[in-house]
């Protein structure tokens, strides 16, 4: 056997492992009979990755297949050979890339937000990180020296944790509630979410601990303020329903003898004295309504209404708001235009608030409105399958700039500054309105376009949901 050159051998190779299949050794005269050429492949898991290429020369046939049986085996044990090369490199990628994990892991771990404890099932903590230490004032040699109860301020910890830890194994995971304890003694409430991890064929607790207890502070907070606004609200009723009763007292007084003096000068015929008088007792009325908007606002927003729920025919309950309602309309020469189906039915609810509300905006698009229509229509619909009926009051004076919809069932508002100026009122009466409403178990709205007019829904369940 000699050595060939090595740009001949490399050409041989390349060509043999193109041609070669399977474990076919391929055989190549070259020159003469003498001189011949042996290539076997380099098999790995069946694909070939190289070939051997043996010179033969002057060897006798009869030789010829002992040297391809060393040849093959030679062949064999060097494909052997790369094959646990490339597999150590890969055990040994693989290694690395745990390593590589493993340090990811225990970084994300140690430098998690939230205090992570992991312990095996007889409660032994194994792992504990950095924000675990922190939150508890132990060292990790202290830590991984007890157990997961140790760490609990509760009755009966044992049989608690065996518990919490049986429902964890059956359910995968498991949220709670606990009181802890710090190193100093200090107790703190804490949540707990807990699941089961099956690491290395054991199986782990891993425990996730957040301190609610600055949490529970705010809440008890909330709730003192909630209570202490309530309490509020009610003594803030409970004046102004006394200041009302003060207030309204004389102001009926007023209100009668200025009646009886009317009376008296339309008998005398004393007209200027009798016009003075009108602005007094138009002055009293106006005052008079806004002690009782602002007394109702009162007492609805703190819940000291009493409201009564009792059937009523809607038809008639609209005609008699007709009636008044016509008043109204007529003061700024508007037409009112009324629509109620005559086989509507009827509902229960408090009557008198339901007319309060509905005059109320009858009396708004009136003022609003001059030389136009107001429109009172009253439709039944359903609305996630009750009954339900719409009143809706619609008018074709100034309309509400959009941003401004939100701003008029504030009390106090109306809108802009300039609304109050030219025409009058106090801005309580639509918030009046839709606490009543909401009260009811309904709720007011409003559509408009400014110039085009606005429409003001007023919708209620036919019995109080």
């Amino acid at each position: 056997m000699q050595a060939m050159d090595s740009n001949r051998a490399q050409t041989l190779e390349v060509k043999g492992l193109s041609e070669l299949h399977d474990n076919e050794v391929m055989r190549w005269i070259l020159r003469d009979d003498t001189d011949r050429l042996l290539i076997i492949p380099l098999l790995d898991q069946a694909d070939p990755i190289a070939c051997l290429v043996f010179a033969l020369h002057d060897i006798p046939d009869s030789e010829e297949a002992v040297f391809q049986n060393l040849a093959s085996a030679y062949a064999m044990h060097v494909a052997m050979v790369h094959r646990l090369l490339r597999e150590r490199e890969e055990k040994q990628h693989a290694e690395r890339m745990l390593t590589e994990s493993r340090e990811l892991y225990r970084n994300l771990f140690h430098n998690l937000g939230a205090a992570v404890l992991l312990h095996d099932l007889q409660g032994h903590i194994v792992e504990v990180n950095n924000k675990m230490k922190e939150l508890f004032g132990f060292e990790e040699d202290e830590l991984l020296r007890m157990r997961f109860v140790e760490l609990r301020d509760e009755a009966d910890r044992a049989a608690v944790y065996a518990a919490r830890r049986d429902a964890v194994l059956e359910r995968g995971t498991l949220r709670f509630e606990s009181t802890f304890v710090r190193k100093s003694g200090a107790r703190f409430t804490a949540e707990v979410t807990t699941a089961a991890l099956d690491l290395d064929d054991r199986v782990f607790i891993q425990n996730i601990i957040r301190d609610v207890t600055e949490q529970e502070q705010t809440v008890l907070a909330l709730l003192k303020a909630r209570d202490d606004a309530q309490a509020a609200a009610r003594s803030r009723a409970t004046f102004l329903a006394n200041v009302s009763h003060e207030l309204r007292t004389p102001l009926n007084a007023i209100l009668g003898y200025t009646e009886a003096m009317i009376e008296e000068c339309q008998d005398t015929g004393n007209e200027d004295f009798e016009q003075m008088l009108c602005k007094v007792q138009r002055s009293s009325n106006h005052l008079l309504s806004l002690i009782n908007d602002l007394l109702d606002l009162t007492k609805v927003t703190a819940g000291g209404f009493t409201f009564e729920n009792r059937p009523i025919d809607i038809v008639n309950l609209v005609r008699g708001i007709e009636e008044v309602a016509q008043t109204l309309v007529k003061k700024s020469q508007n037409e009112l235009i009324v629509s109620v189906p005559s086989d509507i039915g009827t509902m229960r609810t408090d009557d008198l608030r339901l007319r309060q509300v509905i005059l109320n905006l009858v009396s708004n698009a009136a003022k609003f409105t001059v030389g136009g229509t107001v429109s009172f229509i009253v439709t039944p619909f359903i609305k996630n399958e009750k009954a339900w009926v719409r009143f809706s009051v619609s008018d074709t004076g100034i309309g509400i700039e959009t941003d401004k919809l939100d701003d008029i069932f504030r009390p106090f508002s109306q809108g802009k500054p300039s609304i109050s100026r030219i025409y009058g009122g106090t801005g309580l009466g639509l918030a009046v309105s839709r606490e009543l409403t909401r009260a009811m178990g309904g709720e007011l709205f409003v559509e408009s376009a400014v110039g085009k007019g606005s429409t003001f829904y007023a919708e209620l369940p036919r019995s109080k949901l």
